[in-house]
């Protein structure tokens, strides 16, 4: 994804440059761009971005005083934009069950990481809340539990109230990892606790990195269909 951040940029740079000054204000990603500018001049700002290239057609997919753009929704009132998570009308919300065969952090990642972008899309105190309390019974269906949904709940808000560039004064750490695919009887305690106490007989830091089981339908798919 950052390589084609990059490539974007390069070659939408001189795009970027004709279309700007024509609005009060403008930002893209990768080929998603948003503007503020008067709905008199939408069809000429249109023209100039289709004359840029031929090869980039733009096509305006939403306009009006509240669009959506990417995975928010953004409103301008009294030269003020406000905005709001946005969510697709056809998400299912089928995240991860409790139940499947993964490593616990990994259902620890999909509560912080939905309820970070929560804290970070929504403007409004009330609608936070509104909208975590919506994303917690979607993950109530999905068999997780409510003391590990509010535990997450408690870390993501904690970190995005302290959110502050961090600036690491130490010289880096290279980091290595013990590759495990994960079961219910691997004791990543005891992995840990063994790492730790002969962590002296290496140079670097090492972890326990877990992988998921291979597939059984696929594991014994040429056997299934022998003929």
């Amino acid at each position: 994804m950052n390589c084609l951040l990059h490539l974007a940029n390069i070659l939408l740079d001189a795009y970027d440059a004709i279309i700007a000054p024509q609005c009060f204000f403008y930002c893209r990603f990768v080929d998603d761009v948003f503007t503020i500018a008067p709905a008199a001049s939408q069809s000429a700002i249109l023209q100039t971005a289709n004359s840029w290239h031929n090869c980039i057609v733009t096509k305006i997919s939403s306009a009006g005083i509240c669009i959506d753009y990417l995975d928010v929704t953004l409103s301008l009132s009294e030269q003020c934009v406000s905005y709001t998570l946005y969510r697709k009308p056809l998400d299912i919300y089928q995240y991860i069950p409790a139940n499947s065969c993964h490593p616990s952090k990994v259902f620890r990642a999909v509560v912080l990481s939905e309820a970070t972008r929560i804290l970070r899309r929504c403007m409004s105190y009330k609608i936070t809340l509104s909208e975590l309390e919506f994303f917690r019974r979607k993950l109530l269906r999905r068999g997780y539990s409510n003391m590990l949904i509010q535990e997450c709940f408690r870390i993501a808000k904690r970190k995005h109230t302290c959110r502050v560039p961090s600036i690491s004064t130490s010289a880096s750490v290279r980091k290595s990892y013990i590759k495990v695919t994960h079961s219910g009887s691997v004791n990543y305690k005891s992995l840990n606790k063994c790492l730790g106490k002969h962590a002296h007989l290496v140079n670097s830091n090492v972890c326990v990195a877990t992988t998921v089981q291979r597939n059984i339908f696929r594991l014994l798919y040429s056997a299934t269909w022998r003929f």
